[in-house]
């Protein structure tokens, strides 16, 4: 659900809030290699974001929290990627509200190719940032850092 509230700034309405599903479990006993997997397939299956926390847990045992953020219409998905592609046992859900900066992206010509330019806006905060994959593309192809490639651009 998304709708329009005011900017907290000036008044005007051009502030996004919608409402996202957190899921999340506790894994002690996954491999590495597991659990990155896991987080793949669901940014594959179309979740906004997932992550993992490290986080102690009973007797003394390393392990972690896996999150994944996603739209309503997705949860059972995700729910059933989660239970697949990890050891838990079960998950929890939080209905968040979100805040959230319009978006949109740019494609600016350089001299050294078309660079994509993400660019978020509200809350009286405005963001312009080159898309990393051609920065790394510019700067592998100048030989160049990938700080040194983004001042190229600017």
């Amino acid at each position: 659900m998304k709708t329009l509230s005011p900017d907290v700034s000036n008044g005007a309405a051009c502030d996004l809030q919608d409402t996202i599903v957190e899921l999340s479990c506790n894994v002690d006993d996954m491999s590495p290699e597991a659990v990155g997997f896991a987080i793949t397939e669901l940014l594959r299956l179309g979740a906004p974001d997932a992550y993992y926390t490290q986080i102690g847990m009973k007797k003394n045992r390393p392990g972690l929290i896996l999150t994944c953020l996603c739209r309503d219409n997705q949860r059972d998905q995700m729910v059933q990627a989660i239970f697949r592609h990890t050891t838990t046992l079960g998950i929890r859900e939080t209905l968040c509200r979100r805040y959230v900066l319009k978006r949109r992206e740019e494609i600016r010509e350089t001299p050294y190719g078309p660079v994509r330019v993400k660019i978020s806006k509200g809350y009286g905060a405005e963001r312009m940032k080159a898309e990393y994959d051609d920065l790394s593309r510019i700067a592998r192809e100048e030989n160049l850092t990938l700080d040194e490639a983004r001042e190229l651009i600017k």
